[in-house]
């Protein structure tokens, strides 16, 4: 009777453990990608610099929750792609900047769709 009582402990803890992890990356990215739409959306101005500096910080204070459990490599990608946006801002690199943010917006979509407990993310 121990073991089964210890079996099902250990088996709530997992599931909890599990959810929480889900939860966290679903809110994350949903945060982030509201910032990164919040960014496609602003025009050719000063803020573009500023605004994409706060997009870098915030990333950098949610990858340091997200690289517990999610694969480092697709986080460094998100960061490669997210430490550009100053730099293009600051020289006036337009084009390159919006296509670097929906590039940033289809790795965090791909973030949060490889967190999904599917079978294409299982086999």
């Amino acid at each position: 009777m121990k073991r089964l009582a210890v079996t099902l402990i250990l088996l709530a803890l997992l599931l909890s453990v599990s959810g929480y992890s889900l939860w966290n990356v679903f809110d994350q990215t949903k945060t982030l990608i509201h910032s990164a739409e919040q960014l496609r959306q602003l025009p050719f101005s000063g803020s573009l610099e500023e605004s994409s500096t706060a997009f870098l910080r915030q990333w950098e204070r949610t990858e340091n929750q997200l690289v517990l459990y999610v694969n480092h490599e697709k986080l460094e990608r998100i960061s490669q792609t997210a430490a550009q946006l100053p730099a293009l801002a600051r020289y006036g690199d337009y084009s390159s900047f919006y296509s670097q943010v929906d590039l940033l917006l289809c790795q965090l979509e791909g973030l949060r769709e490889n967190a999904l407990p599917n079978y294409r993310n299982l086999l």
